[in-house]
């Protein structure tokens, strides 16, 4: 069984700014890495959600590391997997909200 993946406005934002910032900050090697990083944990999750921990900020939602500074929530609805946000790492995880 897949799951499908979408991926909430919030979640869009932050992948853009994300993206503005590599591309504004870092060489194109980084910025390539981050999109391949992300694409193959979307791929992941379509096949297997329930492969990464859950998350302690919140019930039903899980985590995943996309690269040592990203971090990924999502929740899974029957069977679709809903991206909920990428946060920084080096973020205070209680300074942001999870839906």
């Amino acid at each position: 069984m897949h799951y499908k993946v979408t991926i909430s406005k919030r979640a869009e934002n932050n992948i853009e700014v994300l993206y503005e910032y590599l591309n504004d900050n870092w060489p194109d090697k980084v910025r390539i890495d981050f999109i391949k990083s992300l694409k193959k944990e979307v791929d992941y999750l379509r096949v297997n959600p329930y492969i990464n921990q859950k998350s302690d900020l919140k019930r039903g939602i899980r985590r995943s590391i996309i690269t040592k500074h990203n971090i990924l929530y999502y929740r899974i609805l029957d069977e679709e997997v809903e991206i909920i946000t990428i946060q920084d790492s080096r973020m205070n995880p209680k300074s942001f909200y999870l839906l």
